[in-house]
């Protein structure tokens, strides 16, 4: 990795281009290269971790303190972790010690969120910061418990339904996915599973190969923030369109379990972000825009119907 930056920083000196964005793209470029090199046999060297950051340890701490005592899924942990992450920077850009936190800081760094943020998002990480603040308390490194200093806005259930597409829409969208390629087989089943059942992409994209009963006619599904497994019947139209990404479409050199992986080697898992992305591009291809156009809608969408 220390190589890698090495070389970015350089070409861009040559180049006269920006030294972050030659960074950024050089290192999963070569991180990449290296997987699919070490795939084919060759030596490589160990790809070194990032850098530990200043807040790492202490996150770390909170992170084992919320699995162990309050059950917390990884999942909600990394968006609690990402909120703490906003504060703890906040709040050294300033050189204000931890240790000591006002009512006012905290009131201060909530309403520079407000200037920028949506009241729910605002909500989230207020959500998060109450938990954090009971954490240091509870661990002796605040002698108080601020978490009540914490002031949330208040986000009213039916104040905002939320938005969803016509169906038709969606048929619109599944039905402009080109099915002659791999990606586009990959994309049609995906989408189709979460449409169908109202999946969210967390759900679809953990989906293993040993969860689908073909014989049975069943699909486990695993719910990513309570964990609990749920049993569905397979539809006959998803499971043939899995059946087609399986056998045409999905890379036979994918090392993972995982149903729905990437077409780039070394074909790790599928990701939300990029599924959105997929979907995305698939409804302004049908000359689809607009928001909202998340992968989220199909579950929204689904629930409507």
């Amino acid at each position: 990795r220390c190589s890698v930056d090495r070389f970015a920083r350089r070409y861009a000196r040559a180049r006269q281009i920006d030294v972050r964005t030659a960074v950024l793209g050089a290192r999963p470029a070569v991180h990449t290269w290296a997987k699919a090199v070490s795939g084919l046999g060759f030596k490589v060297p160990v790809w070194a971790p990032r850098e530990p950051g200043p807040f790492d340890e202490l996150l770390e701490r909170y992170g084992e303190f919320r699995r162990r005592w309050r059950g917390v899924m990884e999942s909600s942990l990394r968006a609690e972790c990402a909120a703490i992450t906003r504060f703890l920077k906040w709040m050294r850009r300033r050189r204000l010690p931890l240790t000591s936190v006002t009512a006012t800081q905290i009131d201060r760094f909530v309403l520079e969120l407000s200037s920028r943020l949506a009241a729910k998002t605002i909500a989230g990480i207020c959500s998060a910061l109450r938990s954090f603040l009971r954490f240091l308390h509870a661990t002796g490194v605040m002698p108080l418990d601020m978490a009540a200093a914490v002031l949330m806005p208040r986000v009213r259930r039916g104040a905002r339904p939320p938005a969803v597409r016509p169906w038709r829409e969606i048929c619109r969208i599944l039905r402009g996915i080109d099915r002659r390629t791999a990606l586009g087989k990959r994309d049609y089943a995906a989408l189709l599973m979460m449409a169908a059942y109202g999946m969210g992409a967390g759900e679809a994209l953990s989906l293993q190969m040993d969860d689908i009963d073909w014989r049975g006619g069943s699909l486990w599904v695993r719910r990513p923030k309570t964990g609990v497994d749920v049993v569905l019947p397979l539809i006959g139209p998803v499971g043939l369109a899995i059946a087609s990404y399986l056998q045409h479409g999905r890379p036979q050199a994918a090392a993972t379990r995982a149903v729905f992986v990437r077409a780039r080697a070394p074909h790790p898992r599928f990701a939300v972000r990029e599924l959105g992305k997929r979907l995305l591009a698939h409804a302004l291809s049908v000359g689809i825009s607009g928001p909202p156009l998340g992968t989220h809608m199909l579950r929204r969408c689904h629930a409507t119907r």
